[in-house]
């Protein structure tokens, strides 16, 4: 990605900001980090004119950004089209589309960089203010709210100042000397909790427009070589949404199946919609946390778009061509640390776009980590990022609208 001299500066100031807040290790390695954005922003600024670093003190936790901000705003005017990640059409020029493959790159490079965020560890650690469940309850609860973390009835979430919110699914447990007990995930408490103020993966930044999200959701409405159903869900606080193949094309194996008799029946007897039935076009159903922000939920959905692009869930060729724009191969035996970087990669460069700014590095450090690169297909990437673009109407930074 090519970034602006101003979009170096903004990260050099930011990584200025975590390191006063970082151990000593942490705040050395925040420190050369901000200090290799600034160098990049000096970079970055010829062919705008010329900046200088003189007066700035490269060793200071709080310099005086004024030296660099007075020079910046006196630079030329950016070339637009030189700065916006685009990717080209495929047999276009496409040295965007290059770009969009450094950017990959780079947030692989900053996830196994990054510390862990313990942020949220310490913040999780509450629950030993509550009642232990006993492993069958904790089962129970686990089946009812998939990504459940933090669970107390209502009393017990009163007493630490959250209340349960009008509209709250109930867990349901065993109790001692009654049947059942009423139980409250995270999520169906009040007031809303910051993820950023957390350090939570899931956290996302930056002024989303909700059109954006009804483009999406129509666009996707509208294609006819493949069929993906968005449903929200209750899911826990540490659950975003999940994706997952519902047919397949003719003569593929639905590999969700194995070779038990009991699947075998299930396969036989499966409902298949008057779509799959007549078109033999895949079908895949999206789930996503009813009550992630809308920004949140943008980024979800294109995370689970990723898999379902880069053919973690199977493959869609249309008209026989792996290499067309508007299909994908099957790579469903990708590890699933693989799967989770192209994904999270995918997601990322959306959002980029969509002018939020995520917490992907994070999100990403435990998979980057244990993943083998090079299985790591970035032209899947690029081009399911793409996809998602178009079908939600993210051009050239902006959104497209047909009024």
């Amino acid at each position: 990605m090519q970034f602006t001299t101003e979009q170096h500066l903004a990260m050099a100031k930011t990584l200025r900001e975590q390191a006063k807040g970082a151990d000593e290790p942490g705040c050395i390695r925040l420190m050369k980090r901000s200090n290799t954005c600034l160098a990049a922003a000096i970079g970055a600024a010829k062919g705008r004119g010329e900046i200088s670093a003189i007066g700035f003190d490269f060793d200071s936790l709080s310099p005086d950004w004024a030296v660099i901000d007075d020079q910046i705003a006196s630079l030329e005017p950016t070339d637009h089209e030189a700065q916006v990640i685009y990717v080209s059409p495929i047999g276009a020029a496409q040295p965007a589309h290059q770009d969009r493959h450094a950017q990959v790159r780079q947030l692989i490079k900053q996830a196994l960089e990054i510390p862990t965020p313990e942020g949220l560890a310490d913040f999780l650690n509450f629950t030993t203010r509550f009642r232990r469940l006993a492993v069958w309850n904790a089962r129970m609860a686990y089946i009812q709210r998939p990504g459940a973390g933090i669970i107390a009835t209502e009393y017990e979430w009163k007493t630490i100042g959250r209340q349960v919110l009008p509209d709250a699914v109930p867990i349901i447990i065993l109790w001692p000397f009654s049947p059942i007990r009423f139980v409250y995930e995270l999520q169906d408490t009040g007031p809303p909790i910051d993820r950023a103020s957390i350090r939570d993966p899931f956290a996302v930044k930056g002024q989303f427009n909700g059109k954006v999200l009804s483009f999406l959701f129509a666009g996707l409405k509208k294609q006819k070589k493949f069929r993906i159903k968005l449903e929200p869900r209750r899911h826990g606080f540490r659950y975003a949404g999940t994706a997952a193949a519902q047919g397949t094309l003719p003569g593929i194996p639905d590999r969700s199946l194995d070779c038990h008799p009991i699947n075998e029946f299930v396969r036989e007897n499966a409902f298949i919609t008057p779509a799959q039935g007549t078109t033999g076009v895949p079908a895949y159903r999206i789930t996503f946390n009813d009550r992630l922000q809308p920004g949140e939920c943008f980024v979800t959905i294109a995370h689970e778009l990723g898999h379902i692009f880069c053919g973690h869930q199977g493959e869609c060729l249309y008209r026989g061509s792996s290499d067309d724009e508007s299909g994908w191969p099957d790579r469903w035996s990708l590890g699933k640390n693989e799967k989770e970087v192209e994904a999270e990669a995918v997601a990322y460069l959306v959002a980029s776009r969509a002018g939020l700014v995520t917490e992907s590095a994070a999100y990403l450090k435990p998979y980057a980590e244990r993943a083998d690169m090079k299985r790591i297909n970035e032209d899947l990437i690029v081009r399911a990022a793409a996809r998602i673009e178009r079908l939600a109407k993210i051009h050239y930074g902006t959104m497209i609208f047909n009024e």
